[in-house]
């Protein structure tokens, strides 16, 4: 009697299973791991298989909600204590595999999380975590969770970054992680960039309207934007960036203090410093070691510059606006060729030649950084000074001579302008005091004075 009440015992939660071919398995127990005999006619011993070591059908299907991954072992088990899925033993989950190879959980619809996708599966489809876009398609970049804009984050592949998902313009604002505000989840999917919150933007400003279009070089983008590649990339090579507005360097200084390292192997306050600097962001955080100017893959990006002689031959060297100061540095801008093509609307800039220009692209095509925007203060001098591009101070007509770019002092390479002699010392007079220094070694009061002497001017201030 003892040996028939522990068979019954061992055998109340046990499977069986007969072995018959003609008959098909009928679930007789539930077990525990203990086997029994068949008595059926013609059968063999057959064993039961243990719940827990078996896999669950609901594992094969588990959706993202049906999973809680543990961060110790990162193993996926479902939340099986639930009527459509049975009563969990006492004090035991019964493991899913884990969903892929790196462990990650399955993808899901997350509007309708019920709604297993078909890669959940079994396909290798799930595994989209990603460190940098890099490790994406070309038609997908690395979002990182949002409210994820550290650094050493790990995020998922999903498509976007290449300004074609067509997004509508409902307004859900958010507040990307390069400090930026879209309109809403989608448009700042478009552009490659994950979500630090889902509102405006605390520091308002920083727009979408930032970007105009896709490029592989700066030269792509008009003028005031650079090629900016993908966040954490620092090549177009293999995938467009974005044409990216350059801000002035007090647009950033409003922004919060979240550290960047830029291609160049530098550490900017934020991101809008790196675009200050025309740089694409190789990683949130400081700099390492590790990170060198070399990763930056091309020199197209890296527009700064001293001097006319830092740019190509389509560029001149233009500083901020009201930045006429010796030892600045500027950035290589379209210009200096008499080339542009500008309308002639009326909004008068003031140059750093103490000169008026009607607009500021009628500066930009003689090579001059803007001191001001209006009116000169001392009018007379303006853009009828100059007559066309030269090599040499004779293909200008009298009472001109061929004037190098600021900061260059050779026509050489690239054409000058002929430009206007002062008829006297008096015309300079009334003008502010800007010391330059000249092209033969002098220091001049002003640039007007270096044009009464018919020279270049080397650089601001003293000699």
């Amino acid at each position: 009697m003892k040996l028939a009440a522990l068979l019954t015992a061992l055998a109340a939660p046990l499977l069986f299973v007969s072995a018959a071919a003609d008959e098909p398995p009928v679930v007789l127990l539930r077990g525990s791991g203990a086997a029994i005999a068949s008595d059926a006619e013609g059968t063999e011993v057959s064993f039961g298989i243990p719940e827990f070591l078996a896999q669950p059908e609901y594992c094969t299907k588990s959706c993202y909600r049906d999973c809680s991954c543990y961060s110790g072992s990162n193993d996926c088990y479902p939340k099986c204590c639930t009527k459509n899925k049975g009563n969990c033993p006492n004090n035991h989950m019964p493991p899913c595999e884990p969903p892929n190879e790196n462990r990650n959980p399955p993808n899901f619809d997350s509007s309708d999380p019920n709604s297993c996708s078909s890669s959940d599966s079994g396909g290798g489809d799930r595994d989209s975590r990603c460190s940098d876009s890099s490790d994406c398609t070309s038609s997908q970049y690395c979002k990182f969770d949002t409210g994820d804009c550290e650094a050493d984050s790990k995020g998922r592949c999903t498509d976007g970054g290449r300004d074609d998902k067509g997004c509508t313009r409902n307004i859900a604002r958010v507040c990307g992680c390069d400090q930026r505000e879209y309109d809403n989840e989608c448009i700042a999917e478009n552009y490659g960039v994950t979500i630090d919150y889902e509102d405006d933007c605390d520091d308002a400003g920083r727009t979408a309207r930032d970007f105009d279009g896709t490029c592989r070089r700066s030269s792509d983008c008009s003028s005031g934007y650079y090629c900016k590649p993908l966040f954490e990339e620092c090549s177009t090579e293999d995938r467009d960036g974005f044409c990216t507005l350059i801000p002035n360097a007090n647009d950033c200084n409003n922004l919060p203090s979240d550290k960047v390292c830029t291609c160049d192997g530098k550490t900017e306050q934020n991101e809008c410093r790196a675009e200050y600097e025309s740089q694409g962001v190789k990683h949130r955080g400081e700099c390492s070691g590790s990170d060198s100017s070399s990763d930056s893959g091309g020199g197209d990006r890296d527009s700064r510059c001293s001097d006319t002689s830092d740019c190509t031959s389509s560029q001149y060297c233009k500083f901020d606006t009201g930045d006429c100061e010796p030892d600045s540095k500027g950035r290589c801008t379209d210009g200096g060729r008499d080339d542009k093509g500008c309308n002639r609307n009326i909004a008068r800039v003031c140059g750093c030649d103490q000169r008026e220009y009607d607009n500021e692209c009628i500066a930009e095509n003689y090579g001059v950084t803007i001191d001001y925007e209006d009116d000169c203060d001392d009018a007379g001098r303006t853009a009828r000074d100059f007559d066309g591009t030269c090599r040499h101070g004779g293909e200008c007509g009298s009472g001109y001579y061929c004037k190098p770019l600021f900061g260059e002092c050779s026509t050489n390479d690239r054409d000058g302008f002929c430009t206007l002699i002062p008829n006297s010392k008096d015309d300079c007079k009334k003008l502010p005091n800007d010391n330059v220094c000249t092209c033969d070694g002098k220091t001049e009061k002003n640039e007007c004075r270096a044009e009464y002497d018919s020279q270049g001017v080397k650089h601001r201030g003293e000699c």
